[in-house]
């Protein structure tokens, strides 16, 4: 029975969204690991060195910013950096590859994006490290919300696909059985077990609604509703709402089984 393929095919893209996020994850550790070692730019024109062994910052000589005039981009390192880290994680668009500013302006800020572009000749001082810095770790606060809801979504799945799949198999089941081989009382036990069904779809779908109506936060600072998380997750599939689609496609299907029921039983009463 297809009705069945719309919480699969949920299934599988959760895993693959939960796949990517900690991939994506990952890759912003990996950025704020070159940021933090990256050297920065000081106001008199030094430039202060990371010293990743010891953790402590050497001053060295340097020749004053912007004596290389207007060109001078020290937010070049930053930009690679995250061109090879985490730009190559945005994948929304597959048709149009996403320009690495885009990224930045989506995953940072607009502001840092516009620092950190190559024609603002911005100098990677103490201030833009820390802005840096602070985003990247906004960023994987939300991701970790994220894994977090796509955890709670995939069981729910899982909940309700095990429901759903006691509704499918009785149904298939019970249509090896034609109705005319039935006699009145096995008309209305299959009249009783359809009504039941019917229940347990109706269940399926309060607990579905109650789960989307909810939120996930953590430290009271990011929030995602798993509503907005879903209908994002579910952009490509042929439903946006799976469980609620099948359990409801199955409820009109045991309907429609007890009206044909119930046909029967007037004409053998």
């Amino acid at each position: 029975m297809t009705v069945r393929t719309h919480v699969r095919r949920a299934l599988d893209r959760v895993a693959d969204e939960r796949k990517l996020l900690t991939e994506k994850r990952t890759a912003f550790d990996e950025f704020e690991r070159t940021v933090r070692d990256l050297d920065i730019e000081l106001q008199s024109g030094t430039v202060a060195r990371s010293d990743a062994a010891s953790g402590d910052a050497m001053v060295a000589s340097a020749s004053p910013v912007g004596r290389s005039g207007p060109t001078t981009d020290g937010c070049r390192p930053v930009r690679d950096a995250f061109a090879e880290t985490v730009h190559p994680y945005r994948v929304e668009d597959h048709e149009t590859p996403e320009p690495l500013s885009e990224t930045m302006r989506t995953e940072l800020t607009d502001d840092l994006a516009a620092a950190l572009a190559p024609e603002s000749s911005g100098r990677f001082t103490p201030m833009t490290k820390r802005a840096v810095l602070s985003a990247v770790a906004e960023r994987k606060r939300e991701l970790r919300v994220t894994e977090h809801v796509l955890g709670a979504e995939a069981r729910s799945l899982r909940s309700a696909a095990d429901e759903i799949e006691d509704v499918v198999e009785w149904l298939v089941e019970a249509d090896e059985t034609p109705l005319t081989e039935l006699g009145f009382d096995g008309l209305r036990t299959r009249h009783d077990e359809l009504a039941s069904l019917r229940t347990q779809c109706a269940a399926v779908c309060r607990e579905r609604q109650a789960f989307l109506n909810g939120a996930t936060s953590k430290d009271a600072e990011v929030g995602i509703t798993h509503r907005s998380l879903v209908e994002y997750v579910y952009a490509d599939l042929s439903v946006t709402y799976p469980v609620l689609c099948t359990a409801t496609r199955l409820n009109g299907i045991c309907d429609e089984c007890q009206h044909a029921v119930r046909g029967h039983l007037v004409r053998r009463a």
